[in-house]
Formats: structure tokens, sequence, C-alpha cells
């Protein structure tokens, strides 16, 4: 009965809902607490329904198009018709709200709609990789959605800046950061902590938008400055590379909630590194020290056998790099292998070192 008495919205965002969870999947969560919320999320074929989940009650439909549409035209124009003619068939004066996050959706909204409309800007939506053309379509649409809304919700001072200067000053809009919770974690001071190295965090998608001359000038300026950078990077984008930047896949939310988590497997891997090299430099002085005569010829056979199981090794865990229980697996299958073939190994490191010998000679 309570769920009937609650006021319907129509959430309309631009973020597919199985992606990386962000500002719209929150709010949304959040909003179905108090009004009956229906988000249409654009479906994503990669992704599909996979790890679908919703913390409320809000309603989520997945709204689908044609594939390619960034590559054709004429593919993107039935997608905007199929849209207007979708929401023109669910956006009636009966639903009170209707909650948009990006300004082509504007275009979704009928003209007859009597109703209240909220924009949240999230993005400069202007300052993302686009054709000139399609920046001045943004622009138009953007310009029209800011007139239109009844409340603009803005994620800072200085985008709210922006759209003032942009277009005009607008009394209905208000400054609703990200990922604020009123919680600030004690953190110790860079200074304080000679000895061990400041672990930063970032959790979203790295796009055209990410500074990575601040992040080089940070790690040059802080010597003991890591960057664990976690969430999808898209295509187009060269990430920066760093002994101290890492790089990690998109995880659910869930797996970030405990304490020790990705740190401690990022910590153990690196542990783990740390050792094999250790081990690695000790066995060659072994060898280096003990094995000099009596080495069999150079086999290449064999090394060129080595080469295309390595090559093979290697593709292998590229592809199986992201189940965590996989990638162990594998480097204690290795080590195992290394244990039991001690002996050819050592030959054919000896068989090595001779050829080196003799080259020198």
């Amino acid at each position: 009965m309570e769920q009937l008495n609650k006021q319907k919205i129509i959430y309309i965002e631009h973020v597919e809902w199985n992606y990386i969870k962000q500002r719209p999947q929150y709010i949304a969560e959040n909003l179905s607490k108090n009004f009956d919320v229906t988000v249409y999320s654009p479906y994503s074929y990669k992704l599909g329904k996979r790890n679908f989940k919703v913390d409320g009650s809000c309603d989520v439909k997945f709204v689908k198009k044609l594939p390619f549409e960034g590559r054709f035209p004429l593919i993107a124009r039935l997608n905007l018709l199929y849209k207007k003619c979708y929401f023109k068939c669910r956006i009636k004066n009966d639903i009170p709200i209707v909650y948009v996050t990006y300004p082509e959706a504007y275009e979704f909204i009928p003209e007859t709609y009597e109703g209240i409309v909220i924009y949240d800007c999230m993005d400069d939506m202007l300052e993302f990789d686009m054709s000139a053309q399609s920046r001045m379509l943004v622009q138009r649409l953007e310009k029209a959605l800011y007139k239109r809304a009844d409340i603009v919700f803005v994620s800072s001072e200085n985008l709210k800046r922006k759209l003032f200067d942009r277009y005009f000053i607008k009394e209905d809009c208000y400054l609703v950061r990200n990922g604020y919770d009123g919680n600030i974690a004690n953190v110790p001071l860079i200074s304080e902590q000679k000895n061990k190295n400041f672990v930063v965090c970032y959790f979203g998608t790295i796009s055209s938008w990410f500074d990575f001359d601040v992040i080089k000038k940070s790690l040059d300026t802080i010597p003991n400055l890591e960057y664990k950078f976690i969430g999808p990077i898209e295509k187009m984008i060269t990430p920066y590379e760093h002994e101290r930047i890492h790089y990690i896949r998109p995880v659910p939310h869930d797996e970030l909630q405990h304490r020790f988590g990705y740190l401690a497997a990022g910590y153990t891997t690196l542990f783990s590194y740390i050792l094999f090299a250790l081990l690695h430099y000790l066995f060659m002085n072994k060898v280096c020290d003990e094995f000099i005569d009596g080495i069999r010829p150079y086999n290449g056979k064999m090394i060129l056998g080595i080469a295309a199981l390595s090559c093979a090794i290697g593709f292998g865990c590229m592809a199986l790099y992201q189940h965590p229980i996989i990638r162990y697996s594998i480097v204690v299958f290795l080590g195992i292998v290394a244990l039991v073939c001690r002996k050819k190994l050592i030959s054919l490191i000896k068989s090595l070192l001779q050829l080196k010998k003799q080259k020198v000679e």
C-alpha cells in the first residue's frame, strides 16, 4: 500500500546499469526509498544482464538499440527515432517527475509533457572527445534541456559556474557532490609515512579527461606515492605506465568493501615478484660458481620450444589474469614444473653459459 502512494519518477540515465556503479545508480537507488522509480538504462550487448544487481526497490528496464551507431549515421538516426517513440509512449502527464542525466535525453521528453523535469549534470559534457559537429549538437541539446528543466543538479561548484557562463544564471540549480557521506577518513600525512608507500586509489573510468600530466608530476615530486586505478580503460586511451601505477580491472563493489581485498592481493603479488627475483639471483650465482665444465652443446630446438611455450603461457595468462584463483594456480604449477625439471633447466643454463664463454674467448 505504501508503494502505491509513492510519486512516480521516470529516470533516464546514460550509464549501463551493469557497468561500474556511479552517481546515476546510487541516486536512483536512494530515490527509490521515497519514490516509485522506474530506471531506463541503455542495454549493453557486451555486458548483457550479467552481475545485475539493484540495492533498492527501483525497477530497472533496459532500452535496447541497434549496434554500431557510432560508425554509421543511418543507424544512429534509426536509434534516435526508436527512442523518441519508446519514451513518448511512457512519459505521460500522469508521471509527475522525469529525471535525466545527459543532454541527448532532451529529445525523448514530449513537448506536451507538463510534469517536473530534473537535469542532473554530473560532467561537463562538452569536454569529452567528440567531433566538432557532435559537440555543437550536444551543446544545443544541453542548452534546451537546461532551459526546460525545473531543477538542475550539478556535481561541483566549477561545473555550476560553467553552466551559468555558458547559458544563463538559473535559480533552481543545486550542488549535489559525488560520493560524500559526511565521513572523512583520518589518514596520516604523507610526511608522516617516510618508510611506507602512500597509496592513492581511484575507482572509475579512465577516459580522455584523465590528467596523466598531474599523475606524472605527483610521482616525480613524491617518491613514496603509489596509485591504484580500479576501473575500465576506454579503448582510445593510452595509459601512462609507471612502476608505481597499478591498473586493476573493474571489480564488484562487494569485493571493495573487504578491508584487505585487492590491496592485500596487490602487496602479496608484489612480494612474490620480489621473492622470485631474489631466488633467481641466488640460483644464478650458484650456477655460475659451480657449473663450468662438462657442458652439452647448444640445443636450438629446445630454445625454440621454450620460446613457443612461453608465448602460449603469456597469452594464456593475459586471458586468464582477471581470475585470481587461476592466476595463482598458474604460478604454483610453473613452480612445481621448475622443481621437477630442475636438472634439465640447469643443463640448459649450462649450455647457454658455455656458449657465452666460447664467444668471449
